[in-house]
This record gives C-alpha cells, sequence and structure tokens, in this order.
C-alpha cells in the first residue's frame, strides 16, 4: 500500500510540473504584454500633451491646451501651472482648470496658499499628498476641493521655470508610474515654455531694432527738440506697453537746474506746475549718478517727493535712465507703470539706449538753437 502510495504521489508531480510552468509562462507574457500596452497608452499620452503644447507659441494659450490635455490623459479634474518670474522670483498662476479665478489670484497675491509649490521649485523635487488629514487642507483648499494633488516641477535645459500641479477633488492616490508620467509632462511643458520665451525674445528684439530705426529716422529729419522727443516717447508706449507715463527733464546750465520739458500720458500743465518737478525728486538721482534708477513702489518711497500726485495718477514703479553724450549728462528719462514691477536688466538696457539715442537729437538741437541765436 506504501509502495503504491509513493508511486501515484511521483506521477502526480511528474504530471503537474508542466502545468505549473505554463501557468507560470503565461503569467509572464499577461505582464509583458499589460506593460508593452502601459508604455504605449503612456507614450500616446506624452504624444498628445506634446502636439497640444506645440500648437501655438503665446504662452498663455500653449500651457492652457496642454494643461487640459494633461487633466484629460491622467483622470484628474484641477490643474494649475505656475511659473516663476526671473526677477522677483515669484511663481504666478498661467493657466488653470477645476479653480476659481478668485483662488488663482490668491495663489498669486499670498505665498502661503502655494507654499508647497516654491518647496518644489527650489528644491527640484516632487512632492506628493494622496490623501491628507483635515489639519493639512488649508481653508481655501477645501472651499475649492482639492485633496489628492502632486506638484511637479516644470524644467528645461537644467533649470526650473515653473511648477505644475495636478489634483483631485476625490481621493485618488499617484501610483509610481502616474508620477514618473507626470514628471515626463513637467519636461514637456519645459520645453515648450522655452521655446515660446525664445519666440518672444526675437519678436521683442525686432521690435526694439524697428524703434531704434524709427528715432534714428526722426533724429536725422528735424532739429525741432518737441518733435524728436515726442517720437521718443510714442516709441516708448508702443513698445514698451505698461509704460503708463513718461516724462523728460532737461538741464539748465543758466539756472542749474532739472527742468520738466515734456510728458506723456500726464497732464502737461499740472506736471510742470508740481513744485518738486525742479532741483528734487527721482530724475535728480538720475542725473546726479549718470546712472540708471528703478523704484519699487514711488508711492511709498521716501527718494520719490510728493506721493499725492503719483496716487491721483495710480503711478506706482519708476525706471529712470540718463541723457548721456560725449561723457555729459543732459537730463533724465522717467518711466512709470500702473502696477508694481521690477525691471529687469533687457529693459533698462532697452531704455537706455533709446536715451542714449534721444541725447544726440538732444545735443544737436541744442547746438543749432545756439547758432541760431548767435545768426540773430
Amino acid at each position: 500500500l506504501l509502495s503504491i502510495l509513493l508511486s501515484w504521489l511521483a506521477f502526480v508531480s511528474l504530471e503537474s510540473f508542466p502545468l505549473r510552468a505554463l501557468d507560470r509562462a503565461l503569467g509572464d507574457n499577461r505582464r509583458l504584454l499589460e506593460e508593452t500596452q502601459s508604455i504605449a497608452q503612456e507614450q500616446t499620452a506624452l504624444n498628445s500633451i506634446a502636439t497640444a503644447a506645440s500648437q501655438t507659441l503665446e504662452i498663455h494659450a500653449m500651457l492652457q491646451s496642454a494643461l487640459e490635455q494633461t487633466l484629460k490623459v491622467t483622470n484628474r479634474t484641477i490643474g494649475i501651472v505656475r511659473l516663476k518670474d526671473d526677477v522677483s522670483g515669484r511663481l504666478t498662476v498661467i493657466g488653470h482648470k477645476g479653480i476659481s479665478q478668485t483662488y488663482a489670484t490668491a495663489l498669486d497675491e499670498e505665498q502661503r496658499l502655494g507654499k508647497r509649490a516654491y518647496e518644489v521649485m527650489n528644491e527640484g523635487a516632487v512632492h506628493v499628498i494622496d490623501n491628507p488629514a483635515p489639519a493639512e487642507i488649508m481653508d481655501d483648499s477645501r472651499a475649492e476641493g482639492i485633496l489628492s494633488r502632486i506638484w511637479v516641477p516644470i524644467q528645461a535645459h537644467g533649470r526650473i521655470l515653473g511648477v505644475l500641479t495636478i489634483a483631485s477633488s476625490t481621493v485618488q492616490p499617484y501610483s509610481a508610474r502616474e508620477i514618473e508620467l507626470l514628471k515626463a509632462i513637467g519636461s514637456i511643458f519645459g520645453a515648450a515654455v522655452a521655446n515660446a520665451r525664445l519666440f518672444e525674445d526675437t519678436q521683442k528684439n525686432l521690435s526694439r531694432i524697428q524703434a531704434l530705426r524709427e528715432i534714428d529716422q526722426a533724429i536725422n529729419s528735424t532739429l525741432d527738440l518737441r518733435e524728436v522727443l515726442d517720437v521718443l516717447l510714442e516709441r516708448i508706449e508702443v513698445f514698451l506697453p505698461y509704460a503708463s507715463a513718461t516724462t523728460v527733464r532737461l538741464f539748465d546750465k543758466q539756472s542749474g537746474k532739472l527742468m520738466p520739458i515734456t510728458c506723456r500720458n500726464l497732464d502737461m500743465e499740472e506736471w510742470k506746475a508740481e513744485p518738486w518737478n525742479v532741483g528734487r525728486g527721482t530724475p535728480n538721482i538720475v542725473f546726479d549718478s549718470g546712472k540708471p534708477v528703478t523704484i519699487l513702489d514711488v508711492q511709498t518711497d521716501p527718494r520719490a517727493r510728493n506721493p499725492e500726485f503719483f496716487k491721483k495718477y495710480g503711478l506706482v514703479s519708476y525706471l529712470g535712465v540718463p541723457f548721456v553724450v560725449h561723457g555729459e549728462t543732459l537730463g533724465a528719462l522717467s518711466l512709470y507703470t500702473k502696477e508694481k514691477r521690477a525691471f529687469n536688466q533687457q529693459e533698462i538696457d532697452f531704455l537706455s539706449t533709446l536715451a542714449g539715442q534721444g541725447s544726440i537729437a538732444i545735443m544737436n538741437s541744442q547746438l543749432f538753437e545756439k547758432a541760431e541765436r548767435r545768426r540773430r
């Protein structure tokens, strides 16, 4: 009986071995097929997002389109794209879906709401919250119904350009594979932003060359100082559209003071009548130093005189550059904005170049007027 039992067990083992091997092989093939299908789906998803990001070179429209495609691919309902301002270092909402405009504005204004995004930008690492505890949910996020979320750096050429946030209003954990997919999507966003910015810079440079050419033509076509300065201020308004007001002051050698000459988008008579216009204020700092001067808020900065005048016209930030020719400072060109603006070096350099061309016109006009007076 024992011999029969042992023989039966041996037979069963020999018969079942091929079946177990076959099951394992089928399982491996099944997993390989699923893996291949997942890779194909991810590649299709990345291609669709890349296509959406390449439809236009206008950054806002491009990122909004790519964001909507990302939400469709990831089956999520909330998305936010924020880009870093190179001057201030702050993150600004460029595109969003699934949140209110009020919340998007609050993210721009209050860094506390976007604290995690700033950490991602500084560290360059992904942050994930799958199932937040009640204490982790801020009142603003609770009002928007945001629960599971992930923050992914938007980067290109080794630089972090911003942060992509993908979230949902339900507890929806992120798998390791989905995290890798979103990191790849962040790189697609980064490449698209870098290309769009390169295009914008090229367009700006072409526009600036055009502005310089037009001012050069004006300088060569007339010796009338007011005509040339009018062209100068008009071109500044066209090519620096955030300029809400511009003024020109020139140094009078007889009085030894910086005198108001002309302005744009201000009441000329009121501006010239202001007692602080002559001999004081920020243009005098520009004139005395012979260097560009920037002020973030002229309504509160102690260097700026008569803040009531700036409040009346809603003027906030200031950029002033000197008129200089052959080492002599002739005056100051001032630009004001109605929103706080930290001017970057490109903007300062461009306005300085415009002032340089204006300086030649001013010198030629002054020499002509002096010659006319002598002739008379």
